[in-house]
């Protein structure tokens, strides 16, 4: 939820914090892995985040103007911990993410509180749809 704040106030995402996020959540699962579970979920997870990463990465290099390298790298490791749940969780999270985000910049422009060329903040959407994901696979 930090990073989100953060991004709202300053519209960057601190690099280190993102580091940070996606490493505490490689390191937890990776001890639940070898004491509780198999290796398998733990696999998926970290391809979960590469692969978000990969992905987001050359989506970027071809439209910079869109989604900030922030943005992405906050994507990545929000997909390592729906990666743990399994990859629908991790499409279901991606999906949710730009949802609410394309209908609060809808909503940010059509009230005149952005013009058309403004900035919003997608971390908080971001956030919310990797919790929205973890909701849906819970019920």
């Amino acid at each position: 939820m930090a990073l989100a704040w953060i991004d709202v106030a300053c519209h960057r995402l601190p690099r280190p914090w993102v580091i940070a996020l996606a490493a505490g959540g490689l390191v937890v699962f990776t001890v639940h892995a070898i004491t509780v579970s198999s290796p398998a979920a733990l696999l998926r997870s970290l391809c979960a985040g590469v692969l978000v990463l990969v992905v987001g990465s050359f989506a970027y290099w071809i439209a910079p103007t869109g989604l900030g390298y922030g943005d992405i790298t906050l994507l990545a490791a929000i997909s390592v911990y729906t990666g743990w749940i399994g990859w629908r969780t991790v499409l279901v999270g991606i999906a949710a993410s730009l949802l609410v985000l394309g209908v609060l910049a809808g909503l940010a422009w059509a009230t005149t509180l952005r013009s058309g060329t403004a900035r919003i903040a997608a971390g908080p959407s971001l956030v919310l749809g990797g919790w929205i994901a973890v909701l849906i696979h819970t019920f």
